[in-house]
């Protein structure tokens, strides 16, 4: 290993993947375990398939160093319920409704036929815009999610499977709301599978507040709630909620729902609430990066320019903006669009103004909206799109383009 690795990410990745290894060798893992150092994962031999570590070197990256053995021996403790799913009769009492972030699966809507995804194809189904719903295993260490494989051989359906997870799930405990000084509600259970509960609306009768409720499940154990018309709530919730993710990682979803009539919709913010709105713009940009590895390369194998995309601030709230930077590109869907028609030379303008004048139609077959770029735009439309307005944030402000990234500063 050369001194820049040693000091780099990658350095302190392989010798965390080398750690994980080492510590399950010693207490006991079975079978020969061998590391992919490029997609930072542990193939674990046996049946117990390929485990990513990405999650649990952030987990234990974060806790102080005399925590690493107890953090590392938590978070990998999982591994040691892998294995074949039982029987029927045995899974039956510990089947439990998971709920996961639906761009996390974008390999299901981007390519069905994906032999990673084929197992999933017919064992989940969405929640909302964001949230997927599956069946899982409960184990001591784990919540392990069930494929379609499974369902067949059990010679049971996923509609089945799911009602008598959400059946335990109801007789596991009730679903508790305690007031945060902030004012705002955050659920709790004993399970720590808050998320699931939005499988069960009549568990939120309970709830105590202005309207209808209205909750971000932010991550599996983080579920907040605040009241429809608790204007002041909502939006102290929405910030929470945002740098809560921003902390904890490994999001669900950012975005509110509300359940009406015992169902739940999307929420539509009041005008005027900002950090309800910024949610929105957070989820957009998560729901990319999650789809952008399935879609960096078309069937034939040949690399697919796709457009970065980043967030910032602006008096108005958080703005996105895409760098189309290829004549050729997957361009996502953004409040602002960077062109660059000459050397030296950026414009910066509204996706409104640029869809408009350069017919920019939405690119089916994603689970993210993207447009497909065919050419660049010729000097009739470069001229429109120069002429069209400048954003106000930009006064005051640079933004710079590099090896096909944006940066902003000022």
């Amino acid at each position: 290993m050369g001194l820049f690795d040693f000091f780099s990410g990658k350095g302190r990745r392989d010798r965390f993947a080398k750690r994980v290894m080492s510590r399950l060798a010693e207490t006991g893992w079975p079978h020969p375990i061998s590391y992919d150092a490029q997609s930072f994962a542990l193939e674990l031999g046996g049946e117990a398939g390929t485990v990513a570590l990405h999650r649990t070197f952030h987990e234990w990256s974060r806790d102080p160093e005399r925590q690493h053995v107890a953090t590392l021996d938590a978070a990998i403790a999982f591994i040691h319920d892998l294995g074949p799913p039982p029987v029927f009769e045995e899974a039956r009492a510990m089947l439990r409704p998971a709920i996961r972030a639906r761009a996390g699966f974008a390999r299901l809507v981007v390519d069905p036929g994906d032999s990673k995804a084929a197992g999933f194809n017919e064992a989940w189904r969405p929640l909302g815009a964001n949230l997927a719903v599956f069946v899982a295993i409960d184990r001591p260490h784990s919540l392990n999610l069930i494929h379609g494989d499974t369902f067949r051989a059990w010679d049971q359906s996923f509609t089945a499977c799911l009602e008598i997870a959400i059946e335990n799930m109801r007789k596991a405990g009730p679903l508790r709301f305690e007031r945060h000084s902030l004012g705002f509600d955050i659920a709790v259970s004993d399970d720590q599978n808050e998320a699931a509960r939005l499988l069960a609306p009549e568990l939120f009768s309970a709830w105590e507040g202005k309207g209808d409720p209205v909750v971000i499940a932010a991550t599996r154990h983080g579920m907040f709630a605040a009241g429809s018309e608790d204007l002041e709530g909502l939006e102290v919730m929405a910030a929470y909620a945002a740098n809560f993710l921003a902390e904890e990682g490994w999001p669900l979803s950012y975005e509110p729902m509300v359940l009406r009539a015992g169902r739940w919709e999307p929420f539509e913010p009041p005008s005027g609430l900002t950090r309800l709105a910024d949610l929105s713009v957070l989820q957009r940009v998560f729901d990319y990066a999650e789809e952008r590895p399935f879609l960096a390369y078309g069937p034939s194998g040949e690399a697919r320019p796709i457009a970065d995309i980043i967030v910032f601030p602006t008096e108005e709230g958080l703005q996105s903006l895409a760098l189309w930077v290829e004549p050729v590109c997957l361009l996502p869907h953004a409040d602002y669009v960077v062109l660059r028609p000459r050397k030296g030379q950026i414009l910066v303008r509204s996706w409104r103004d640029v869809q408009a004048i350069c017919g920019l139609a939405d690119a089916p077959g994603r689970a993210s909206p993207y447009s497909s770029t065919a050419v660049w735009p010729d000097a009739a439309a470069m001229a429109a799109i120069a002429a069209s307005p400048e954003p106000n944030w930009t006064k005051g402000r640079g933004v710079g383009v590099a090896n096909g990234r944006l940066t902003l500063f000022g």
